[in-house]
């Protein structure tokens, strides 16, 4: 047999092999290029992109987007994180701004992004329906803005979507039932916008949801038997909207609960029986405000991590249960306005189990049907015990003199019952407390010269009842008393000299009583002190008179009460000289003096005091007086707040309500990693360290809560009465606030 030719066999082998390695090789230099053609265009298209997006900008007080531009790469853009694989878009954060202009439509072609963080900003117009081509997208926050219309529907096609949260806007339409195709969204947040309409049954099919909050909406209809499939949910809030029904009992059996919100609508039925064997997890129950009935259930007691229960504002009858004292992280009781106690002499013996809840802080319990005596077993509640609401009842016999103990208590409400004897005066050792009211009872004696020591107190009402004798000297020692009421009673109307350092120096009255052309309703009087004035003692002894007397009962007394405060500020008298005819001491001040008490024309009205409320809340949040040195000719205060609102908040804002500067850090961009596991969040409403991102936020907050509530104050006190904002609309701005940054 032949043998093959060596030399001849290993060339072939040698041939072959490096044809092999050439392709190899070819392949490598080929696949790198393909992909750099590929990531330069989506390059390029995250850049256009982005660009687009600022372009959309129209404000950007902190110059955050200063750098975008060729100087550097995009990916190191401020807010801007990119993959480290494809140098593609994956997170855009610019949450805290206070961005101003419109979220552009070329946010959709950032394909890769998986983080949207636009919160605290002032964006307004429509959410782009672009933002349903983000098919990585994990994350969008979008609240606190100005954003309106309705929500995208294309929001369901973001399968990846966890966290959705679009609250605090004026977002309007209806919830879409497509938003149930988010089969792992965790969290859905739309809180106080325009919302409409029910909520989605088709929301029930979200099995991985735990958070679910659209309080302060316009919802109707009733709640879906689905969500009690949600076996996830840990926080369900739908509180403040106009839903009604009854409360499917499968949703009391979801055992995950933590936080339980319905407050403020218009529900009905009753509580389960078994309901705090069912919530065992659940931390704050809140159902006030609704229509609920029936008895408090006993197994509350099982619901062991339970801190606050609100049941306020329903029709709750019969005994409350003395379980509730086995509940350890107990807080807050909220219980006013049902019917509760059911007038018996033993309604309030629950109070003793209470001595148990060591972290008492809040106990509310007015307007119901509480009979009986005060137990002296209130005087034992927590050491943190704060507030006592205990109003608009039907207990009798003394205030207990072991009040004393409650050391840290800074309200304490017994107005409107049935209690005799006299004001214990050991409350005077109560340093802590800001607010009193035992009003509408039947105490006599004296008024006990010890509330002197309570140095913090700044309301004080002790009307309608039987006391008698001289307001005490010491009284003098309430050097934060704002208001005080005292009337109806059987006082002397004589007032030391010590008293003239606390009584009220500006009476707060309106400028109706003053007129001739009174109007036919009654007024309330309420007194503010202003220690830098000081009255005549003749005036002031004239208006104590009235003050003493309660309102006045015959116009003619509310007339010449008015006029007894105009002659007090002005130092002038109606028997002046230059009081001829029409023009009178009425209407001096209300031409002549419009910056320090109301504003100019317009027929009496109680705008008048809409304008003095703005005065007041600038000089509250300013630390300034109308009649500051600073304020000349056509530059007052109302104008030296509006041009420094928004971007100057700080030049204006008492620096005790800014934080310090050595808690400032500068805001830093999320990582892509952040939105990693959206599987497990950790909910915990108890006490906890805060991170920086949080205290970022909050400062981020102050700040357009300040700016809102002074805006509020700039609204009613412009010049034209016309355009002033109506005590109604200040109401509630002022509840959206307090929601809003709670």
């Amino acid at each position: 047999m032949k043998l093959p030719n060596p030399t001849s066999s290993c060339a072939s082998t040698l041939s072959m092999f490096f044809q092999v390695m050439l392709l190899f090789f070819v392949s490598l230099l080929m696949q790198p290029a393909s992909c750099i053609i590929a990531n330069a265009l989506g390059n390029e298209t995250d850049r256009f992109a982005l660009l687009k997006f600022k372009g959309s900008i129209s404000n950007d007080p902190h110059g955050v987007m200063s750098s975008w531009n060729d100087s550097i790469h995009f990916c190191n853009w401020p807010g801007i994180t990119c993959s480290s694989r494809h140098q593609r878009t994956t997170t855009l954060n610019l949450a805290g701004y206070n961005l101003r202009g419109t979220i552009s439509p070329s946010i959709g072609n950032l394909s890769f992004l998986r983080f949207i963080s636009l919160e605290n900003n002032s964006f307004f117009g429509e959410i782009p329906q672009s933002v349903g081509l983000l098919f990585r997208l994990r994350h969008l926050n979008l609240s606190n803005n100005m954003l309106e219309g309705e929500l995208p529907v294309n929001l369901s096609y973001c399968s990846e979507l966890r966290i959705l949260r679009l609250g605090i806007n004026r977002l309007s339409g209806t919830i879409p039932f497509e938003l149930g195709n988010l089969g792992k969204l965790v969290l859905l947040s739309l809180v106080s916008n325009n919302i409409s309409g029910g909520i989605p049954p088709s929301l029930g099919n979200i099995s991985s949801l735990s958070w679910f909050s659209v309080t302060y909406n316009h919802l109707v209809g009733t709640l879906p038997d689905e969500f009690g499939r949600l076996k996830k949910l840990t926080i369900f809030e739908i509180g403040a909207n106009n839903l009604s029904g009854m409360i499917p009992l499968s949703l009391y059996n979801i055992s995950s609960m933590k936080i339980l919100a319905l407050a403020f609508n218009q529900f009905q039925g009753t509580l389960p029986p078994t309901m705090g064997l069912r919530l065992p997890n659940v931390q704050l129950f809140y159902i006030g405000g609704n229509k609920f009935s029936g008895t408090i259930p006993e197994f509350f007691s099982n619901a062991s991590q339970l801190q606050q229960l609100d049941i306020g504002e329903n029709n709750f009858f019969g005994q409350v249960p003395t379980s509730l004292g086995n509940l350890p992280h107990l807080q807050g009781l909220y219980f006013k306005d049902n019917s509760l106690g059911g007038y018996s002499s033993s309604g309030l013996a629950f109070i003793d189990s209470l001595t148990n809840c060591s972290r008492l802080e809040i106990l509310d319990l007015s307007a119901n049907s509480f009979g009986g005596v005060l137990p002296n077993s209130i005087a034992n509640l927590s050491t943190q015990f704060t507030m006592l609401y205990l109003g608009a009842n039907h207990i009798s016999g003394d205030i207990p003199t072991t009040l004393e103990n409650l050391v840290n208590l800074v309200i304490l409400s017994l107005r409107d019952n049935l209690f005799t004897g006299v004001i214990p005066t050991s409350l005077g050792k109560l340093g802590n407390l800001q607010h009193m009211s035992f009003a509408l009872n039947a105490l006599s004696g004296q008024i006990p010269s010890a509330i002197g020591n309570l140095t913090r107190i700044y309301k004080l009402f002790l009307s309608h009842n039987k006391l008698e004798g001289r307001i005490p000297p010491a009284i003098a020692g309430c050097q934060n008393l704002q208001y005080l009421n005292i009337s109806n009673n059987k006082l002397s109307e004589s007032i030391s000299k010590e008293i003239n350092n606390i009584l009220a120096t500006y009476v707060f009255i309106p400028l109706t009583c003053t007129s001739e052309a009174y109007m036919k309703h009654s007024e309330t009087f309420i007194f503010f002190l202003n220690r830098s004035f000081k009255p005549p003692d003749i005036i002031l002894q004239k208006i104590f008179k009235y003050a003493m007397s309660g309102e006045p009962s015959k116009q003619g007394d509310v007339y010449s009460y008015g006029i007894l405060v105009l002659e007090m500020f002005t130092g002038r008298r109606p028997t002046d000289e230059v009081f001829k005819d029409d023009f009178n001491l009425h209407n001096f001040v209300k031409t002549a003096l419009p910056e320090r008490l109301y504003a100019m024309g317009g027929e009496p009205s109680r705008q008048g005091d809409v304008y003095s409320y703005g005065i007041l809340v600038l000089e509250m949040f300013t630390g300034r007086r109308p009649t500051d040195e600073m304020f000349k000719d056509d530059f007052n205060l109302h104008n030296f707040v509006k041009m420094a609102l928004p971007e100057r908040l700080d030049q204006v804002v008492d620096p005790a309500f800014l934080p310090r500067e050595d808690e400032e850090e500068q805001a830093s961009t999320r990582s892509e990693e952040t939105d990693d596991n959206y599987e497990a969040i950790e909910i915990d409403v108890g006490e906890g360290s805060i991170s920086l991102e949080h205290r970022r936020e909050i400062r981020t907050n102050l700040h357009k809560c300040l700016v809102s509530v002074l805006e509020i104050g700039l609204a009613c006190s412009l010049e034209s009465i016309n355009k002033r904002m109506n005590m109604g609309d200040v109401t509630r701005e002022l509840q959206h606030i307090k929601t809003s940054f709670k």
